[in-house]
Protein backbone atom coordinates (compact mmCIF):
# COMPACT_ATOMS: atom_id res chain seq x y z
CA UNK A 1 0.00 0.00 0.00
CA UNK A 2 1.49 3.31 -0.99
CA UNK A 3 1.26 6.63 0.85
CA UNK A 4 -1.39 8.05 -1.54
CA UNK A 5 -3.76 5.15 -0.91
CA UNK A 6 -3.25 5.40 2.83
CA UNK A 7 -3.90 9.14 2.78
CA UNK A 8 -7.09 8.65 0.75
CA UNK A 9 -8.29 5.98 3.14
CA UNK A 10 -7.67 8.17 6.18
CA UNK A 11 -9.24 11.33 4.72
CA UNK A 12 -12.24 9.34 3.45
CA UNK A 13 -12.72 7.79 6.88
CA UNK A 14 -12.44 11.17 8.57
CA UNK A 15 -14.97 12.62 6.12
CA UNK A 16 -17.40 9.78 6.80
CA UNK A 17 -17.02 10.27 10.54
CA UNK A 18 -17.69 13.97 10.07
CA UNK A 19 -20.89 13.26 8.17
CA UNK A 20 -21.99 10.76 10.84
CA UNK A 21 -21.25 13.31 13.57
CA UNK A 22 -23.38 15.94 11.80
CA UNK A 23 -26.30 13.54 11.29
CA UNK A 24 -26.13 12.38 14.91
CA UNK A 25 -26.02 15.95 16.22
CA UNK A 26 -29.07 16.84 14.09
CA UNK A 27 -30.98 13.87 15.52
CA UNK A 28 -30.02 14.81 19.07
CA UNK A 29 -30.99 18.46 18.47
CA UNK A 30 -34.39 17.37 17.16
CA UNK A 31 -33.79 18.80 13.70
CA UNK A 32 -33.68 15.40 12.01
CA UNK A 33 -36.24 12.79 12.96
CA UNK A 34 -35.71 9.09 13.05
CA UNK A 35 -38.30 6.87 11.40
CA UNK A 36 -39.70 5.82 14.80
CA UNK A 37 -40.20 9.43 15.86
CA UNK A 38 -41.87 10.21 12.55
CA UNK A 39 -44.18 7.20 12.87
CA UNK A 40 -45.12 8.27 16.41
CA UNK A 41 -46.08 11.74 15.20
CA UNK A 42 -48.10 10.31 12.30
CA UNK A 43 -49.89 7.89 14.65
CA UNK A 44 -50.71 10.76 17.00
CA UNK A 45 -52.15 12.82 14.16
CA UNK A 46 -54.17 9.83 12.95
CA UNK A 47 -55.64 9.44 16.44
CA UNK A 48 -56.56 13.14 16.53
CA UNK A 49 -58.20 12.90 13.10
CA UNK A 50 -60.16 9.80 14.14
CA UNK A 51 -61.34 11.61 17.29
CA UNK A 52 -62.42 14.65 15.27
CA UNK A 53 -64.26 12.39 12.79
CA UNK A 54 -66.14 10.79 15.71
CA UNK A 55 -67.04 14.21 17.12
CA UNK A 56 -68.34 15.32 13.72
CA UNK A 57 -70.42 12.14 13.36
CA UNK A 58 -71.86 12.67 16.87
CA UNK A 59 -72.76 16.28 16.05
CA UNK A 60 -74.44 15.25 12.80
CA UNK A 61 -76.46 12.58 14.62
CA UNK A 62 -77.53 15.10 17.28
CA UNK A 63 -78.53 17.61 14.60
CA UNK A 64 -80.63 14.95 12.86
CA UNK A 65 -82.36 14.10 16.14
CA UNK A 66 -83.12 17.77 16.74
CA UNK A 67 -84.43 18.12 13.18
CA UNK A 68 -86.77 15.17 13.70
CA UNK A 69 -88.03 16.72 16.96
CA UNK A 70 -88.56 20.07 15.24
CA UNK A 71 -90.52 18.41 12.43
CA UNK A 72 -92.66 16.61 15.01
CA UNK A 73 -93.25 19.94 16.78
CA UNK A 74 -94.33 21.61 13.54
CA UNK A 75 -96.68 18.72 12.78
CA UNK A 76 -98.17 18.92 16.28
CA UNK A 77 -98.70 22.67 15.87
CA UNK A 78 -100.44 22.13 12.52
CA UNK A 79 -102.71 19.45 13.99
CA UNK A 80 -103.50 21.70 16.97
CA UNK A 81 -104.30 24.60 14.63
CA UNK A 82 -106.58 22.40 12.54
CA UNK A 83 -108.37 21.14 15.66
CA UNK A 84 -108.81 24.69 16.96
CA UNK A 85 -110.05 25.85 13.54
CA UNK A 86 -112.50 22.95 13.43
CA UNK A 87 -113.67 23.75 16.97
CA UNK A 88 -114.07 27.43 16.08
CA UNK A 89 -116.14 26.58 13.01
CA UNK A 90 -118.29 24.13 14.97
CA UNK A 91 -119.11 26.66 17.66
CA UNK A 92 -119.83 29.59 15.38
Amino acid sequence: MDAGSLTSLITGGVGALGVLAIVFSLIVAGKLWTDNAHQAVVAGKDAIIADKDKQIADLIAAAQRHEERAEAGVLAAKVSAEVMEGFRKATS
